[in-house]
């Protein structure tokens, strides 16, 4: 249970669409970053992709709710912790 009253429903809409683009055998786990959330998808062809709220893609100036390649992700992440 994440997210809380505001932004549940923003992360509840999210899962269900990653479930919905990839199919419902996918393995959605998600952490917190920067106050919003990381998604990160496996389908059943192991490969992996992740996805932001509103929050993370706005820190990490990326695309919400669309799915990302991992690396462009993490190599975000990383450029914002040697800043």
């Amino acid at each position: 249970m994440a997210g809380g009253e505001k932004t549940g429903p923003e992360l509840f809409d999210l899962h269900e669409k990653i479930k919905n683009d990839l199919g419902d055998n996918v393995n959605i786990m998600y952490f917190s970053y920067a106050g919003g959330f990381v998604f990160v998808a496996t389908d059943n062809k192991g490969e992996e992709s992740l996805w932001l709220d509103q929050r993370a893609a706005q820190f990490l100036e990326l695309s919400p709710h669309v799915q990302l390649d991992s690396e462009e992700v993490l190599q975000r992440i990383r450029n914002n912790i040697n800043q």
